[in-house]
């Protein structure tokens, strides 16, 4: 932390600190022990043990992204080795790499069900919901924090809302214990009812609180 602190990076094939080497150090063991240690906690706590000339250098925001980019890398070379597909690897990755053995859960879980066909569905349902949150964002179209069910006006949507509302309860304890091959085949049981919502709801409505709440 503080090498990358005072811009101590490797660069190319120099790296006369070992930093790579101690990366795949501590992504091993936290991998192999199965510790679900934040990497974040542990940057943010060994910045505070710096001298505050080290400190100088750059704030504690800059210097954990530094930091969590590289372990990034390291991960991902160690993923490649692994055998795993460089799609694999930037789902994961760019998703989180603060807990290690989750990362190792996440892409393995990837991997095994990325042909079957509610994996499938959740790709293309992803893909659709991007493609329109994507261009809301492009015309700086805002979002509400958080869905009113009061304003719905057609039953489409209470139908999603409802059937939402029923796998997040039935995921939320999967996903708290990292059982994503349990979540996935029941996150896919959305797939009718947001196929029907864009089929049969106007996202994009005239109406300015409909428009956010259907974006939301």
């Amino acid at each position: 932390v503080g090498d990358i602190a005072v811009g101590l990076l490797p660069t190319g094939k120099s790296d006369p600190y070992g930093l790579r080497r101690m990366a795949i150090g501590i992504i091993r063991i936290l991998a192999e022990n199965n510790w679900p240690v934040s990497l974040s906690g542990l940057v943010k706590y060994s910045y505070q043990l710096l001298p505050e000339t080290v400190k100088s250098a750059k704030t504690e925001p800059e210097t954990a992204g530094k930091v969590l980019d590289f372990i990034r890398g390291r991960i991902a070379a160690l993923l490649e080795q692994a055998g795993y597909k460089y799609d694999e690897i930037r789902a994961v990755t760019n998703a989180s790499v603060d807990l290690i053995p989750d990362v190792y859960r996440r892409i393995k879980v990837i991997s095994q069900y990325r042909g079957t066909d509610y994996f499938i569905q959740l790709g293309q349902l992803f893909k659709r919901t991007n493609n329109i949150l994507r261009q809301a964002q492009e015309k700086s179209i805002p979002l509400e924090i958080q869905v009113n069910p009061g304003l719905f006006n057609h039953e489409t949507e209470k139908l999603l809302w409802q059937r939402f509302t029923e796998i997040q309860q039935a995921t939320g304890g999967l996903l708290d214990h990292y059982r994503y091959d349990d979540a996935l085949p029941l996150l896919s049981g959305l797939a009718p009812e947001i196929d029907r919502f864009f089929v049969d709801v106007m996202v994009m409505d005239k109406d300015v609180p409909v428009r956010a709440n259907r974006l939301t």
